[in-house]
């Protein structure tokens, strides 16, 4: 019976090749391992490079003239490097939209483009070198190296000079040299981080020290100022020190307080000072007055003016709204006169009488 064929299982994959300008490869010059194909884009157009393993990008000839390779998916292309066939194989292999997650340390999946760049960029055959705990070696893929093993001791031709050192204690002012006893001393009294300080003055804006001035003293570290005693009460013309009256006086002013002068002009003056009972404010100047007496008037007459009494006030209170302002009478007899008061008729019954007399006086 023949054997049977073992099945062999598929994998569907995308392979991706090296790619890159000319001009990066040749500043690169890499050596291309042997079989390996890399694609250069040239002005011309892309091209091909196969590697040996031994010469660089330089040294390797170009092995095809220029490469049309289809920018799409067709089942129709005749470019040199087609994707029909990767087209027919992805109709019948995979579904038109799909995913994949991306790799991890613990799960296969996709590369990232970070994860393509940092892979890009380790050298081949490269390897991973850390530190160790042991003094003098190195982890190179997790296995401890030694790279420099300190001796245990040295011969007196590996430390010249040494000895003339420890001897003469050469003074190397401007040069490192071994430490004194004295200098030990010395740096062991000076506290951790001690600097070189200098106190700066002190200024409006700056912190620092302040010199002794007039009348200060300075007496067990407390800054003292002269006896009050020393000083006499300030006056108008003398500084010197606040006596309990000036402050007294000072304690009743008001915060914001000025020394107030009243106008004296014209419409700012006051009411003057005085005056009693029955008593009014009389014109005395333009802005000024003066306290006089109130004036009494009597009863107006006939002929003294005066004020209008009570009994004169309802006379006139009686008197119509509208009045003439004269009433003329006639002086003389007249048949003619139009004056409110006339004559006319009196002078008619006495031209009647007249002549009644004389017929009389004719009989």
């Amino acid at each position: 019976m023949a054997d049977a064929v073992q099945a062999h299982p598929e994998y569907q994959v995308r392979l991706r090749l090296k790619r890159d300008t000319e001009a990066n490869w040749n500043t690169a010059n890499p050596v291309i391992l042997n079989g390996e194909m890399i694609l250069v884009d040239t002005p011309d157009g892309l091209r091909i490079k196969f590697g040996d393993g031994v010469s660089t990008f330089k040294n390797l000839e170009y092995s095809n003239d220029v490469i049309l390779i289809d920018d799409a998916v067709s089942a129709t292309s005749e470019n040199p490097v087609q994707n029909k066939a990767v087209y027919a194989a992805l109709q019948s292999k995979a579904e038109s939209e799909h995913s994949h997650d991306n790799a991890s340390l613990k799960a296969a999946g996709f590369m990232t483009p970070s994860q393509f760049n940092k892979l890009f960029n380790i050298a081949s055959g490269a390897t991973k070198v850390e530190g160790s705990d042991n003094n003098g070696y190195v982890k190179i893929n997790t296995i401890d190296t030694a790279v420099y093993i300190h001796p245990e001791s040295h011969t007196l031709s590996e430390v010249q000079g040494l000895m003339e050192i420890l001897d003469n204690k050469l003074d190397y002012s401007d040069t490192d040299r071994l430490m004194t006893n004295e200098e030990g001393e010395k740096l062991a009294k000076i506290e951790e981080g001690a600097n070189n300080y200098s106190l700066p003055i002190a200024t409006a804006s700056t912190l620092g020290g302040v010199k002794i001035g007039k009348n200060l003293t300075i007496i067990d570290g407390v800054l003292n100022g002269p006896d009050a005693s020393s000083y006499s009460v300030a006056t108008e013309i003398t500084n010197g020190l606040m006596s309990a009256d000036m402050v007294k006086k000072l304690s009743g002013v008001e915060s914001g307080a000025n020394k107030y002068v009243h106008p004296t002009t014209s419409g700012s003056l006051h009411i003057p000072s005085g005056g009693a009972s029955g008593q009014i404010l009389k014109w005395k100047a333009d802005g000024t007055a003066t306290w006089d007496n109130e004036v009494s008037y009597a009863v107006a007459s006939k002929t003294t003016n005066g004020l209008m009494s009570s009994a004169d006030k309802t006379k006139l209170d009686g008197l119509p709204d509208s009045i003439p302002d004269a009433i003329v009478v006639d002086d003389a007899m007249s048949t003619t006169s139009e004056n409110p008061v006339q004559n006319k008729v009196i002078s008619a019954v006495l031209g009647d009488i007249s002549a009644l007399l004389s017929k009389i006086n004719g009989v």
